[in-house]
Parts: C-alpha cells; structure tokens; sequence
C-alpha cells in the first residue's frame, strides 16, 4: 500500500484520479482492480528461445505483478509463484514465465506444469487466441471464436514459436507469438485483453492467473496489454476511460512500479457501496441487538431516513462516466451516510451493554 505521501488527487476534464506508485514490478495487486500491463518495444532479433532469459532485452521487460490464486485439490497448498514478463516489435510479442516450484522434482522425474496465454486484439471479449505451453515442452495455439466454438487448425498457421528451459527451483518458458496470423495488429497505445494462467500438477493441482477469476470462460474479466513507446509513456485519458468503461479502479504494472487510476464514476460507485454496507450493517445490529424499545424506534428512523437519503443519491449517479459537478453533488454526502451509519452502530452497541448490565 503506498503512503499518503505518495498519493495525489488529479483532475483532468473534470475526471478525478488517483496516482499511487509502488516500489517493486512484481509485488501483490488487488485482485478488484483491472490489471493493466505496459509492454516496452523490444529487439526481437536480440532474443533467442531457448528457456534461459540471459538477453539483455528481457532486463528491459517488468514482471506483470503477483499472480492470483485460484483453486487447488489440497488444503494448505503451496501457491507457487510466477513471474511474466513481455516484450514487442511490429511482427510478434515475447513473453517469458518463470515458474517457481517450491519443491523440485528428484532428478530425472518429470516436472508437470502448463503456461497459458491469452490475448483478444478486438476486445469483443468473446473470441480470442490462446497459447499453451507445457513443462514438457509441447504446446498448442488455438483460435476461440466462442467458449463452444474451438479453431484448432488456426495453430498451424499461427507462427507461434516457444522454448523450455531448467533451473535450479523453476522452469522457465520463453514464446515468441507473431501477430501476421491474428485479426488485428497492436499499434502505440493499444489496448487488447490479456491473461496469463498457470496450472500446476506437482503433488496438488494448482491454478493461478494474471487476472484474478478469470477463466477462459470469462474474457471479459481478462486484463489489458497497453502498447508503448516506453517505460512511461502512458496516456491518461486511456486509462480514465478504461475504468470510467468497466466501472473499476486500473491498476497499471509498468517499469516504473504500480500505478492506480480511478475516474470519477470508479471512486464514486465505491462511495455508494461503502456506505450501503455501512448502513446495512447499523440495520443488521440494530435487529440483533435488545435495546429499549423507545431507542429502538428513534433509531430505526434514523436508519430509514438515510436509506432514503441514499437511495436518492444512487438515483442521481445514472450510468456510464460522472461529471465534476455530479462528483461534488453526490460524494461528501454520501460520506457523510456511511459516517453516521458507523456512528449508530457504536450508538446500538452502548446501548445493548448498558441494557444488560
């Protein structure tokens, strides 16, 4: 979490964001934000598929962020980590997996694993590509035009190149996927969805992913491939209309560390939801709780009346992007709900121990 002294409040257009930097390029991200990943031009000629990411290009390249963890068979599971980086030209992106496995095979035994990326140029968030590849070192390219519909033959015609390699307490995976075969091709600025899930058979099966939940049943909880010139070079009226659109704070993983943009309609539909938890849970005390009846009354109208207060405001939030002026109507007292709603329930709890002593 970044300090107060590293976050700022923006206003641009009149959309307000939030800029929060963080340290490391691999570190935990909030599995409620929409991931977005800046990937650098890279040298592809400079990059040789052989498992060992010893190119100076790949230096270029951040770690996407943690992994989410999905599911196991076994209780207490280790959560291997894994490490994704990526890479572009105008012909193919590069992507590199490390793989830690937390306890490696004796030798000569078979370390069982897959890697799988997939990306959708035209943001449908229906079809898209998928690439497999297994510890093994075999894999597959596939062309999903639906979750029923599966193009197999697409993957002989992809191009799509990728190599495995060894080391001490990981394998490692590098992939070279051309973008000739695909439907579009990225150009700077871009945006195309993106995952990247991991799936694990040593001794438990494990499944973790770039994007939290999301499966390839669900592209559009996939996260985003932002193309660019450089490290830094990020347009903010991008990612403003990126979670002004799916409605969700932008996490941004880059070079330069973590980055959080939230537009006005993204800070303003969490306002609204604290502050209906907040007063659902004063309602819920407020039924468990015994109190004097008298009391009781007083407060259930004052419950009602900031359901009514919020159920206006929610009202005059509409749908799509918040305006400055609907920002400064709705915010502070929409706060202002979710304070008094805390202060009710310390109200219902003094009460509740003063009736039973």
């Amino acid at each position: 979490m970044a300090k107060k002294s590293d976050i700022s409040i923006f206003k641009v257009m009149g959309v307000a964001f939030l800029l929060s930097f963080g340290g490391a390029s691999h570190a935990a991200t909030n599995r409620d934000n929409l991931q977005v990943y800046g990937v650098v031009p890279g040298d592809g000629g400079q990059i040789v598929l052989d498992g060992k990411l010893d190119e100076l290009e790949w230096r270029k390249a951040s770690a996407m962020g943690e992994f989410h963890f999905n599911g196991t068979t076994r209780p207490g599971s280790e959560r291997r980590p894994t490490m994704v980086r990526a890479l572009w030209t105008k012909d193919a992106l590069f992507v590199a997996a490390e793989c830690v496995e937390n306890e490696m095979p004796a030798k000569g035994a078979a370390i069982r694993g897959d890697i799988e990326v997939m990306l959708e140029s035209g943001q449908t968030q229906q079809r898209y590509y998928k690439f497999i590849v297994h510890s093994d070192g075999s894999s597959e390219a596939l062309f999903l035009r639906s979750t029923d519909q599966i193009d197999m033959d697409w993957g002989l015609r992809s191009g799509f190149e990728c190599a495995v390699g060894m080391d001490k307490d990981r394998w490692v995976v590098e992939m070279k996927i051309p973008f000739r075969a695909m439907t579009a091709q990225p150009q700077l600025g871009d945006l195309w969805l993106c995952n990247v899930r991991r799936f694990s058979f040593m001794k438990a099966f494990e499944d973790s992913s770039w994007a939290a939940g999301a499966t390839w049943f669900t592209p559009n909880r996939f996260g985003y491939l932002y193309f660019l010139p450089d490290a830094g070079s990020f347009n903010m009226a991008t990612l403003l209309e990126l979670s002004d659109r799916r409605g969700l704070p932008v996490e941004v993983m880059s070079g330069q560390g973590r980055m959080i943009v939230r537009s006005n309609a993204s800070i303003l539909d969490d306002t609204l939801r604290d502050a209906r938890l907040a007063l659902t849970c004063a309602a819920g005390w407020l039924k468990r709780v015994k109190i004097a009846d008298e009391k009781e009354t007083k407060i259930g109208k004052q419950i009602d009346e900031l359901e009514l207060k919020l159920t206006d405001l929610s009202s005059r939030r509409g749908d799509g992007p918040v305006s400055a002026q609907t920002m400064s109507a709705i915010f502070l007292p929409t706060q202002e709900i979710k304070r008094q709603s805390q202060e009710i329930v310390k109200e219902i709890q003094c009460a509740g121990m003063s009736a039973s002593n």
